[in-house]
């Protein structure tokens, strides 16, 4: 919304939002879908039991793979916002044929893997080229230093859980798993600092909405994500 609501403002300041809306998305999907896919695997077999093992390999790729639709929302609107459905159009329909030609090819020897595969294969293509139009279009400078940065920090606490997870029971794989995670994950977005200063004043818009006895331990603990001398 804020999108196309700029764009009746002021044009010039899109590629900047549609830039630090994708850094923001970058900050959550990331770690969420990587992680999750550590321990998709004992979420799968706690719930639902051990008889549903020959689903694991499902259950752990599809948070890789639908991870690219999280990053559609902000160039879907910008491309939307100046009349250029055509662009997203043609992106989905490419991306309908790839997603029917790779489980064509795939899913007759792989079953729900190849269909996995597919759709993951299908929303890179859509996400991937709506990114690359509306970049091109709007001048949009993605931030793909830091975008690496938590990738990186990601897969290292991922591999946390998974280290922690596959020597334990499935709940205690993902109580022991998730926290060890969690623990990689902060400490490492402190020690090559993610954060940057105008974070704080945004996190506190949301902070702002809990109650006080959370909001001012929340607010430290982001405090100390932001870099040394720089937090507010």
């Amino acid at each position: 919304m804020t999108i196309f609501a700029q764009y009746g403002r002021d044009k010039s300041r899109l590629s900047a939002i549609a830039a630090s809306t994708f850094r923001y998305l970058a900050l959550t999907s990331i770690p969420l879908h990587v992680i999750s896919a550590a321990l998709a695997a004992p979420a799968l077999l706690f719930l639902f039991g051990s008889q549903y093992k020959g689903a694991v390999t499902v259950a752990t790729l599809a948070p890789l793979l639908c991870m690219p639709k999280a990053f559609i929302g902000p160039v879907q609107s910008l491309l939307q916002s100046a009349e250029r459905q055509s662009y997203v159009i043609l992106a989905t329909v490419l991306a309908g044929i790839v997603d029917i030609g790779v489980a064509w090819t795939l899913i007759p020897a792989h079953g729900a893997v190849g269909a996995c595969i597919g759709s993951g294969a299908a929303q890179v293509t859509a996400v991937g080229m709506m990114w690359a139009i509306g970049s091109h279009l709007y001048k949009v400078k993605l931030p793909w230093m830091q975008v690496a940065k938590i990738a990186f920090i990601s897969v290292l606490a991922s591999l946390t859980a998974h280290v922690i997870a596959v020597r334990l029971a499935p709940l205690w794989a993902i109580l022991l798993g998730g926290s060890a995670s969690l623990i990689v994950l902060f400490g490492l977005f402190y020690l090559m600092r993610v954060l940057e200063p105008e974070d704080q004043d945004r996190f506190k818009i949301l902070t702002g909405a809990l109650p006080k006895p959370i909001a001012g331990p929340m607010d430290t603990f982001l405090s100390l994500l932001v870099r040394p001398g720089f937090a507010r």
